[in-house]
């Protein structure tokens, strides 16, 4: 059976959404990624050299596992065995990528695009997809493998070509396939086809190396002509000499300022044309004639006189209250849109939407959400006036909104939320970095809407005073700079519900923070899980011995310390694992003394191979179970692990 498989126990008959994988040859690791059906996380399997403990969510390939096996050849062997065994969605998303163009990653993606073409040789055949991206060297490789997915579901494709930047590949031969006929999504970067192979399709995003007159002209005929195209972006590396305003003033139009204060050039009445110049971008967007602010009284003027005898079941409270507590947010949110009777049924049930997660990212001039339920996601986009914000960086953005909309947005989503989300993630960029990443001339357009860290956490503590409880979340993550930010924003969760807490940095922060405020929450002390990535803090260690996970950088840990920490996790019922990565300690080589710990049950030095980070490993017995604690010291990098594992003899 695939090592994939038992780890992720995929032999239950659970359905695969997604299949991924990811190479990352100079770390010399590979991701094998999967999503069921029904289950909102996503399952990862990270094969790599080294043997690292089991991470949350995250089982790292060991080589004592799979006997030796070079970790790619494992890789390729689960990949087999869930290709020709697992029970696959009719809207399968599959994903082949690499981070490197070097001989060992287009190698390892040749071995992995092998085994697709070994399940399609079966009595299995080609594989149904809905998505399929393909990362590709040259065109006879794609040639090769677009036979082992079956097209006629194919709805997005997406191809990669890392290798080749500036050379055009033909691809005469492609767009005759029924892979390329029949997406309507299409997604290039690496390589170049001319645009008038892009006739069919609803929405194009492009990487090309440079655009000329000829591009735009072939563009602009193709919406002129009432296709189904809805959004064509591309981003060049240059324009040809010959795109100038006033070829375009003659090909489409002299500009005008749309409703959200942007120069475009209108194609007919559906489409807006853009050019940047600046950030090297065209694009065409589908004019939006939806009203933000559409009243359900206007909705209700559209019925029909048979539906309006069909929503006469409204008006029977017993039906409505045993079908609103069925449906998640989504539903409801079309119910409302029903009729006047449908919308004051959900206000007076005020049923629970049963949210899965949210996510809140928040950059200079905009707010990012994302909100999930068991089927579906929606994201919005909350923009300040004036701000450009590139098109390409929220693709999938299905709604957008003004930034002061956001707050009481929030509250309507969240009001009537009494089950706990599986996960709250709140991203919050530095203010000090935003700067860098705008033209001088948007600065002053965005000097009064440059949320900081901390307004921002104003804004959603009165969000969440406003609901009237703490919000329910199991797992809260908070990306930022500052803990006392996290702080801020844990107080709001309800430390009843709340099982992990992640803090995240998105780079290394060289200095050291106290843990005193978010240590002395009741949402930190209930907790079960702590995780801190990026993050240097110092705090006295019985702080953390009730977490039953933690994975955090001190700036010190001593002897003594090291000593503390055994005693108390060999009394505890519920430890599974310590991690603690350190700056200074006066560890030295007395620990290696016989017994300087304690009298071990079992002991491996590697005293040796320090340069390689192999460890060294104490095994402690626990009183009546067939369990140890096993203690790992890595002196390169600086490391202490702590683990509860199962007796092995």
């Amino acid at each position: 059976m695939s090592y994939a498989f038992k780890l992720l126990q995929a032999t239950n008959n659970f359905t695969i959404t997604t299949l991924s994988v990811r190479f990352h040859c100079r770390e010399n690791h590979v991701d094998l990624v999967l999503d069921f059906e029904n289950h909102f996380k996503l399952s990862k399997v990270t094969y790599t050299f080294k043997e690292e403990d089991t991470l949350v969510e995250v089982t790292e390939y060991n080589k004592l596992l799979v006997k030796e096996k070079h970790y790619i050849k494992v890789v390729c062997d689960d990949l087999l065995y869930i290709l020709k065994n697992a029970k696959f969605a009719e809207k399968l998303d599959i994903g082949i990528s690499s981070f490197n163009d070097d001989e060992e990653s287009v190698a390892a993606v040749n071995r992995i695009y092998k085994q697709f073409r070994n399940r399609s040789e079966t009595a299995e055949g080609a594989l149904f997809v809905h998505s399929l991206g393909l990362q590709v060297e040259n065109v006879s490789q794609l040639r090769s493998v677009l036979p082992c997915f079956n097209p006629n579901k194919l709805k997005e494709l997406i191809i990669h070509n890392k290798t080749i930047r500036e050379k055009t590949i033909d691809f005469r031969d492609i767009v005759e396939t029924d892979h390329w006929k029949n997406a309507t999504h299409i997604k290039l970067e690496g390589v170049s086809v001319p645009f008038d192979n892009f006739s069919h399709c609803e929405d194009v995003r492009i990487h090309a190396s440079k655009v000329s007159a000829n591009d735009i002209q072939t563009l602009v005929e193709i919406a002129y002509k009432g296709s189904s195209l809805r959004f064509f972006y591309v981003r060049c590396d240059s324009f040809d000499e010959d795109v100038t305003e006033q070829l375009l003033d003659s090909l489409i139009g002299k500009t005008q300022t749309n409703k959200f204060g942007k120069p475009v050039r209108l194609i007919g009445d559906k489409l807006e044309f853009v050019h940047n110049p600046t950030w090297k971008t065209i694009g065409l967007f589908e004019l939006s004639d939806k009203k933000d602010d559409e009243s359900m009284e206007d909705l209700t003027t559209t019925v029909t006189g048979s539906s309006k005898a069909a929503t006469l079941c409204f008006s029977n409270r017993l039906i409505m209250e045993k079908i609103v507590k069925h449906l998640d947010f989504f539903e409801m949110v079309v119910l409302r849109k029903v009729s006047r009777g449908s919308r004051q049924c959900v206000e007076f049930f005020k049923p629970d939407p049963q949210l899965m997660a949210i996510k809140i990212s928040v950059k200079p001039g905009f707010i990012f959400l994302e909100v999930f339920d068991r089927s579906d996601c929606i994201t919005i986009l909350y923009s300040a006036p004036g701000s450009d914000i590139e098109e390409s960086t929220f693709t999938y953005t299905e709604h957008k909104s003004d930034i002061n909309n956001f707050s009481s947005d929030l509250v309507h989503i969240l009001k009537n939320q009494t089950s706990a989300l599986k996960e709250l993630h709140v991203t919050l960029e530095p203010s000090c970095g935003w700067d860098m990443d705008f033209m001088a001339e948007q600065r002053s357009i965005l000097s009064d809407w440059q949320l900081s860290g901390d307004q921002f956490i104003e804004t959603l503590n009165r969000t969440f005073f406003s609901c009237g409880t703490l919000f329910p979340v199991e797992k809260f993550i908070l990306t930022t700079i500052c803990l006392k930010q996290a702080a801020l924003t844990l107080q709001n969760v309800d430390p009843v519900t709340l099982k992990s807490i992640e803090l995240r940095s998105n780079s290394f922060l060289n200095i050291v923070q106290p843990f005193d405020d978010l240590a002395s929450l009741e949402q930190c002390k209930n907790a079960d899980e702590l995780k801190m990535e990026n993050f240097r803090v110092q705090c006295g260690l019985e702080k953390l011995i009730h977490f039953a996970k933690v994975d955090i950088g001190l700036y010190s840990i001593s002897l003594e310390d090291v000593l503390y920490l055994k005693e108390k996790f060999l009394m505890s019922s519920k430890f599974r694992q310590f991690k603690a990565a350190f700056h200074e300690t006066d560890v030295n080589n007395s620990i290696f003394e016989v017994n300087f710990l304690g009298a071990p049950r079992r002991r491996v030095d590697d005293i040796t191979n320090v340069s390689e980070g192999q460890p060294s490993v104490w095994f402690f017995p626990y009183a009546r179970t067939m369990e140890d604690l096993q203690i790992r010291y890595y002196r390169m990098p600086k490391l202490f692990m702590f683990n509860r594992v199962p007796r092995q003899f």
